[in-house]
Protein backbone atom coordinates (compact mmCIF):
# COMPACT_ATOMS: atom_id res chain seq x y z
CA UNK A 1 0.00 0.00 0.00
CA UNK A 2 1.21 3.66 -1.02
CA UNK A 3 0.34 6.37 0.58
CA UNK A 4 0.87 10.10 -0.37
CA UNK A 5 1.41 13.25 1.54
CA UNK A 6 1.55 16.43 0.41
CA UNK A 7 4.97 17.68 1.89
CA UNK A 8 4.05 21.81 1.29
CA UNK A 9 6.76 23.80 -0.58
CA UNK A 10 8.71 20.25 -0.46
CA UNK A 11 7.02 17.62 -3.00
CA UNK A 12 5.57 14.79 -1.17
CA UNK A 13 6.22 12.43 1.28
CA UNK A 14 5.67 8.86 0.41
CA UNK A 15 5.12 5.80 2.61
CA UNK A 16 4.94 2.39 1.38
CA UNK A 17 3.60 -0.54 3.70
CA UNK A 18 3.97 -3.93 2.85
CA UNK A 19 1.01 -6.37 4.33
CA UNK A 20 -2.13 -4.93 5.53
CA UNK A 21 -2.76 -1.44 5.20
CA UNK A 22 -2.46 1.33 7.88
CA UNK A 23 -6.31 1.81 10.03
CA UNK A 24 -7.43 5.16 10.30
CA UNK A 25 -6.57 6.15 13.11
CA UNK A 26 -2.65 5.53 12.44
CA UNK A 27 -3.23 7.55 9.25
CA UNK A 28 -4.57 10.54 11.05
CA UNK A 29 -1.32 10.80 12.88
CA UNK A 30 0.44 10.61 10.03
CA UNK A 31 -0.93 13.87 8.88
CA UNK A 32 -0.11 15.96 11.65
CA UNK A 33 3.47 13.93 11.55
CA UNK A 34 3.31 15.43 7.73
CA UNK A 35 2.60 18.33 8.94
CA UNK A 36 5.98 18.73 11.49
CA UNK A 37 8.12 17.10 9.16
CA UNK A 38 7.06 20.12 6.99
CA UNK A 39 7.43 22.09 9.57
CA UNK A 40 10.64 20.81 10.64
CA UNK A 41 12.06 21.35 6.42
CA UNK A 42 11.29 24.52 6.41
CA UNK A 43 12.71 25.94 9.89
CA UNK A 44 15.75 23.87 8.27
CA UNK A 45 15.58 26.06 4.99
CA UNK A 46 15.25 29.05 7.25
CA UNK A 47 18.41 28.33 9.62
CA UNK A 48 20.76 27.33 6.21
CA UNK A 49 19.35 30.51 4.87
CA UNK A 50 20.73 32.78 8.55
CA UNK A 51 23.95 31.05 8.34
CA UNK A 52 24.63 31.88 5.07
CA UNK A 53 23.71 35.51 5.45
CA UNK A 54 25.65 35.71 8.49
CA UNK A 55 28.47 34.14 6.16
CA UNK A 56 28.19 36.76 3.81
CA UNK A 57 28.37 39.68 6.78
CA UNK A 58 31.22 38.04 8.44
CA UNK A 59 33.07 38.46 5.25
CA UNK A 60 31.97 41.86 3.96
CA UNK A 61 32.95 42.73 7.86
CA UNK A 62 36.55 41.46 7.55
CA UNK A 63 37.18 42.77 4.17
CA UNK A 64 36.01 46.13 4.25
CA UNK A 65 39.60 48.02 4.38
CA UNK A 66 37.98 50.82 6.79
CA UNK A 67 37.34 50.34 10.42
CA UNK A 68 34.58 48.27 11.25
CA UNK A 69 32.94 47.47 14.82
CA UNK A 70 29.82 46.11 16.16
CA UNK A 71 28.46 47.63 19.31
CA UNK A 72 26.16 46.66 21.87
CA UNK A 73 23.81 49.64 23.09
CA UNK A 74 21.69 47.73 25.67
CA UNK A 75 24.19 49.02 27.99
CA UNK A 76 25.08 52.65 29.05
CA UNK A 77 28.20 52.97 27.38
CA UNK A 78 29.00 51.42 23.83
CA UNK A 79 30.19 47.71 24.59
CA UNK A 80 32.18 46.27 21.58
CA UNK A 81 31.15 42.86 20.18
CA UNK A 82 33.45 42.52 17.35
CA UNK A 83 36.15 44.68 15.77
CA UNK A 84 37.95 44.19 12.05
CA UNK A 85 40.91 43.80 11.25
CA UNK A 86 41.26 47.74 10.00
CA UNK A 87 39.74 48.80 13.05
CA UNK A 88 42.37 46.93 15.39
CA UNK A 89 45.31 48.55 13.03
CA UNK A 90 44.23 51.87 13.15
CA UNK A 91 43.34 52.25 16.95
CA UNK A 92 46.06 49.93 18.19
CA UNK A 93 44.24 47.02 19.64
CA UNK A 94 44.21 42.82 19.85
CA UNK A 95 40.87 41.99 18.25
CA UNK A 96 39.64 39.37 21.01
CA UNK A 97 41.21 41.55 23.68
CA UNK A 98 38.33 44.57 22.85
CA UNK A 99 35.48 42.54 23.05
CA UNK A 100 33.14 43.07 25.88
CA UNK A 101 35.07 46.54 26.53
CA UNK A 102 33.15 49.44 26.12
CA UNK A 103 34.28 51.86 22.98
CA UNK A 104 35.57 55.22 25.00
CA UNK A 105 38.06 52.79 26.47
CA UNK A 106 39.71 53.06 23.16
CA UNK A 107 39.28 56.12 21.55
CA UNK A 108 39.86 59.69 23.33
CA UNK A 109 36.81 61.97 23.19
CA UNK A 110 36.37 63.66 19.81
CA UNK A 111 37.14 66.98 18.94
CA UNK A 112 33.76 67.63 17.91
CA UNK A 113 30.82 68.96 19.71
CA UNK A 114 29.24 65.90 18.50
CA UNK A 115 30.75 62.53 20.07
CA UNK A 116 28.85 58.98 19.46
CA UNK A 117 30.46 58.06 22.85
CA UNK A 118 28.27 60.45 24.60
CA UNK A 119 25.08 59.99 22.50
CA UNK A 120 22.80 57.71 22.89
CA UNK A 121 22.29 55.50 19.69
CA UNK A 122 18.36 54.70 19.29
CA UNK A 123 15.85 53.26 17.36
CA UNK A 124 16.21 52.49 13.81
CA UNK A 125 17.74 55.46 12.63
CA UNK A 126 20.96 55.59 11.08
CA UNK A 127 23.86 58.18 11.88
CA UNK A 128 26.26 60.41 10.64
CA UNK A 129 28.61 63.09 12.24
CA UNK A 130 32.83 64.40 11.43
CA UNK A 131 34.57 63.54 14.88
CA UNK A 132 38.32 63.25 15.24
CA UNK A 133 40.08 60.53 17.61
CA UNK A 134 42.70 59.37 18.59
CA UNK A 135 44.42 55.76 16.91
CA UNK A 136 48.00 54.55 16.96
CA UNK A 137 50.05 56.95 15.06
CA UNK A 138 48.20 60.25 16.46
CA UNK A 139 45.28 62.06 15.89
CA UNK A 140 43.34 61.60 12.84
CA UNK A 141 38.94 63.08 11.56
CA UNK A 142 36.84 60.64 10.65
CA UNK A 143 33.21 60.31 9.43
CA UNK A 144 31.40 58.08 12.04
CA UNK A 145 28.39 56.36 10.74
CA UNK A 146 26.43 54.02 12.41
CA UNK A 147 23.64 51.83 11.73
CA UNK A 148 21.64 49.43 13.34
CA UNK A 149 21.96 45.51 12.45
CA UNK A 150 19.20 44.40 15.08
CA UNK A 151 16.18 46.90 14.23
CA UNK A 152 13.89 44.82 16.05
CA UNK A 153 15.96 44.91 19.83
CA UNK A 154 17.39 48.22 18.60
CA UNK A 155 21.07 47.25 20.63
CA UNK A 156 23.29 46.39 18.11
CA UNK A 157 25.17 48.74 15.16
CA UNK A 158 27.53 48.33 13.29
CA UNK A 159 29.83 51.66 13.31
CA UNK A 160 32.19 52.93 10.27
CA UNK A 161 35.17 55.27 10.43
CA UNK A 162 36.08 56.86 7.26
CA UNK A 163 39.21 58.77 7.65
CA UNK A 164 38.81 62.23 6.55
CA UNK A 165 42.31 63.47 7.39
CA UNK A 166 44.34 63.63 4.53
CA UNK A 167 41.55 65.27 2.83
CA UNK A 168 40.49 67.74 5.61
CA UNK A 169 44.32 69.02 5.43
CA UNK A 170 44.09 69.70 2.07
CA UNK A 171 40.89 71.81 2.13
CA UNK A 172 42.88 73.64 5.20
CA UNK A 173 46.02 74.17 2.82
CA UNK A 174 43.44 75.63 -0.07
CA UNK A 175 42.02 77.67 2.34
CA UNK A 176 45.04 79.02 2.98
CA UNK A 177 46.50 79.84 -0.39
CA UNK A 178 43.21 81.42 -1.33
CA UNK A 179 43.51 83.30 1.50
CA UNK A 180 46.96 84.29 1.10
CA UNK A 181 46.03 84.79 -2.72
CA UNK A 182 43.20 87.35 -1.69
CA UNK A 183 45.60 89.17 0.28
CA UNK A 184 48.51 89.48 -2.44
CA UNK A 185 45.33 90.97 -4.82
CA UNK A 186 44.52 93.13 -2.28
CA UNK A 187 48.10 94.71 -1.78
CA UNK A 188 48.38 98.75 -2.84
CA UNK A 189 51.48 98.49 -4.09
CA UNK A 190 54.30 96.52 -5.77
CA UNK A 191 56.76 96.23 -3.09
CA UNK A 192 53.91 94.63 -1.15
CA UNK A 193 53.07 92.31 -3.24
CA UNK A 194 56.86 91.35 -3.64
CA UNK A 195 56.66 90.78 0.00
CA UNK A 196 54.04 88.71 -0.17
CA UNK A 197 55.36 86.83 -2.93
CA UNK A 198 58.68 86.00 -0.82
CA UNK A 199 56.82 84.65 2.34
Amino acid sequence: TVYLFALESFGVLVLVKNGTPLDRNTLGALGSLNEKLADACRAERTEQRLREEQRRFETVFETVPEPLARVDTATDDLTLRDVNRAFAETFDCERTAVQGVPLADLLAPALTPWDPLETDLQGDEAVEHEVSYRTGDGRRQFIFRAAPVAPETGTEYVCLFTEVTAQRERQRTLERLYSFAEDLLDSPNKERVCEHTID
